[in-house]
């Protein structure tokens, strides 16, 4: 999900509202998505069972944000939070796959081949008639 004017604040204070007491919410697609002011404060006041994100509106400015501020306060042991930088996937790994896969991906496209068996594969065969 893009983060554009009709996708800010998806996850609104409203919304927040309508969920059943004790929901979790996770946020690992994009800043601004959600409203991190109304997400701390409905986790500081009980009406969420639990939080992560690895994204915030306002990154890279980490330690202003709401989630960051609540994850440091004297409240925070007593929270189910956790927020990392969008940034935690990383490891040596990691990037020698994504890669690998990026060059395996170019090459099949670039020989004009479908992808292997995946769901998605599937439907465009079944489409193509492949």
């Amino acid at each position: 999900c893009t983060h554009n004017p009709s996708s800010a604040n998806l996850l609104s204070a409203d919304v927040l509202r309508r969920l059943p007491r004790g929901a979790r919410v996770v946020n690992t697609a994009r800043g601004g998505l959600v409203d991190d002011g109304a997400l701390a404060e409905a986790l500081r006041d009980g009406r969420l069972g639990g939080v992560a994100v690895d994204c915030q509106a306002g990154e890279p400015e980490l330690p202003a944000l709401p989630l960051t501020r609540l994850l440091r306060s004297e409240a925070a042991p007593t929270l189910n939070l956790s927020v990392t930088p969008h940034a935690a996937f990383y490891s040596d790994a990691a990037v020698v796959e994504m890669r690998t896969t990026a060059a395996e991906e170019a090459r099949r496209a670039i020989g004009l081949q479908l992808p292997p068996a995946t769901p998605v594969a599937e439907a465009i065969r079944a489409v193509l008639g492949a």
